[in-house]
């Protein structure tokens, strides 16, 4: 077996077993069982458990896209990249996996604070960040008014995923499909075409 199968059966073991019995709950020893391997092993893969945990995390989310807005494009259209970017991240961030791993964080933050940061740092945050950079490129083009931050991506995120994520965690409605968050994500660019764009509602054309 390469080392590369053996960090993927204990991902695999230890994910059964978090949501099976709680991060708090599972123990090396419990994982080392559950592949058949030694804890000695375990540790040289993973430093600890919260290690372990941040890794199961990356494995979910997979590689957040980046995006580059070409400086010499003249028909660039604002809404369709900032629409773009959104619904990209919207499909990593309420991915089931994804969302199991957040119900399982909730559920174990107020004895394991660690958890909540190693899904914080490797998540929502990395998304806001990507998503700032984007708009700071616009903002050079012109394209938008006003100031870029870290709470503008923080609105903009929220807006687009924030109640289909907190009631699929708390099991109230199944995971958003693509249409239905392909809508919420026009109807928010349609509301920043008045405000924060500056660009024509017709032409999506820098003024």
């Amino acid at each position: 077996m390469s080392d590369a199968e053996r960090r993927q059966r204990i991902l695999a073991a230890a994910e059964e077993l978090f949501f099976a019995n709680g991060y708090a709950a599972t123990s090396m020893d419990d994982v080392a069982r559950a592949c058949s391997m030694s804890k000695k092993t375990i540790y040289l893969f993973f430093e600890n458990k919260q290690a372990l945990f941040s890794e199961l995390i990356d494995v979910a989310i997979g590689a957040l896209p980046r995006y580059m807005v070409n400086g010499d494009d003249h028909d660039i259209d604002g809404a369709d990249v900032i629409r773009n970017v959104l619904t990209d991240l919207s499909a990593v961030l309420l991915n089931p996996r994804q969302l199991a791993l957040a119900r399982l964080v909730i559920a174990e933050a107020p004895h394991s604070p660690e958890m909540a940061e190693s899904i914080g740092d490797r998540g929502i945050d990395q998304a806001e960040q990507i998503l700032v950079e984007v708009l700071s490129k616009l903002q050079e083009r012109g394209m938008i008014r006003g100031p870029v931050d870290l709470e503008l991506g923080q609105i903009l995120i929220g807006a687009t995923i924030g109640d289909f994520a907190f009631k699929t965690l708390i099991a109230l409605e199944r995971s958003p499909t693509e249409a239905e968050i392909a809508a919420r994500i026009d109807r928010l660019i349609a509301l920043l075409r008045g405000g924060a764009f500056g660009f024509d509602a017709k032409t999506a054309s820098p003024r």
